[in-house]
């Protein structure tokens, strides 16, 4: 006999978080709003892109909004450990700079410490991972943008060889970058509107594969733990979704069905690797990875919008996201397994 009950279901508990939102340093905010069945969403530029991702019945955030001034005294800050929002060091660096103090002075848990997002910028991110087996790591530079000969300046004395890719610093998704084939092409980078703003030269490492496609994978890092979000494939080396080939779906939906089995195990030293030296909980990883397993890094930061579905359902993504989303909500409830945990009581 199946015995049915008609109790309810048992709540759970929400847990107390401190949301740590951050103003640039030049006090100047940017957002890209766009509407997904029916629901506004607003994506603040350089954020970690997870708030408005949490489940309520599982959280009671608390928002906290931090500007690159002085910590005010009294800081209002509700019970529980920290979730920093803050991910873009080029954008944030004092406010980053000021939570790593408050983070230190609580002495309380941080989910994506302060301290490592202060470590992702292209630069620190290309010297720490390199030397890793089986990971190739573009050579990339910061500097002030100039005239076009102190950039070309600049790359032969970093040793740079051409092509090399061009960004301004603290711009995502493509957007104010371009491929520059030798030093003579520098003279284009004013299109840019780079001038006296830092930017990054990063050296071009060509991921064309033997059918002549181009592979750009996603990956999300939740906890040491490496789950695929997307691959796309493309006839070009600058691929966004927009800029998929023609008929490309059967084979990104394989590859997201055959990750978990057949690419993570080849992966996983070289992401063990890449999550160490990082020291973030949760962060994205695009890249190309060969069938032999070589991986060639593209960018890893905290920054990069992973659970968002800009498609409607059903979709080839909608599995990965869900798994990335409870990978996720499961390491937030778990502070003592952050990379970060309580040291103390908090005070």
């Amino acid at each position: 006999m199946v015995m049915v009950s008609n109790a309810p279901a048992r709540a759970v508990a929400k847990m107390p978080l401190n949301i740590i939102m951050g103003v640039p340093d030049d006090r100047l905010c940017s957002a890209r709003a766009a509407t997904h069945d029916g629901n506004l969403k607003v994506t603040l530029v350089g954020t970690a892109c997870i708030i408005d991702m949490l489940p309520g019945r599982f959280f009671a955030p608390k928002i906290v909004n931090l500007d690159p001034g002085p910590i005010p005294d009294p800081l209002e800050l509700g019970p529980g450990p920290f979730l920093n929002h803050i991910a873009d060091p080029d954008r944030c660096e004092k406010t980053l700079l000021k939570l790593a103090k408050l983070v230190k002075r609580s002495r309380r848990a941080c989910f994506n410490h302060p301290q490592a997002v202060l470590e992702t910028y292209r630069d620190r991110v290309a010297q720490s991972l390199s030397g890793i087996p089986r990971l190739a790591v573009p050579q990339t530079i910061r500097l002030i943008a100039q005239e076009p000969e102190k950039v070309a300046d600049a790359i032969d004395q970093a040793g740079l060889g051409y092509p090399v890719i061009v960004r301004i610093a603290g711009d995502h998704g493509g957007v104010s970058m371009m491929k520059i084939d030798d030093s003579a092409g520098l003279s284009e980078i004013y299109k840019l509107n780079c001038y006296d703003k830092a930017i990054y030269v990063t050296q071009f490492h060509d991921f064309v594969s033997a059918d002549g496609r181009y592979r750009k994978f996603r990956v999300a890092v939740v906890g040491g733990k490496i789950l695929l979000r997307h691959m796309l494939v493309g006839d070009n080396w600058l691929l966004h979704a927009e800029r998929r080939g023609k008929n490309t779906e059967a084979e990104e939906a394989r590859m997201l069905e055959n990750f978990d089995e057949h690419v993570a195990p080849h992966i996983a030293p070289v992401f063990k690797q890449i999550t160490e030296r990082l020291d973030l909980d949760y962060f994205g990883v695009d890249c190309n990875i060969t069938e032999d397993g070589e991986v060639t890094l593209f960018e890893a930061n905290a920054c990069m919008n992973i659970m968002a579905n800009t498609s409607p359902s059903p979709n080839m993504w909608d599995k990965p996201i869900v798994n990335i989303k409870r990978a996720l909500f499961g390491l937030l409830r778990s502070p003592k397994l952050w990379r970060h945990p309580p040291q103390s009581v908090a005070a």
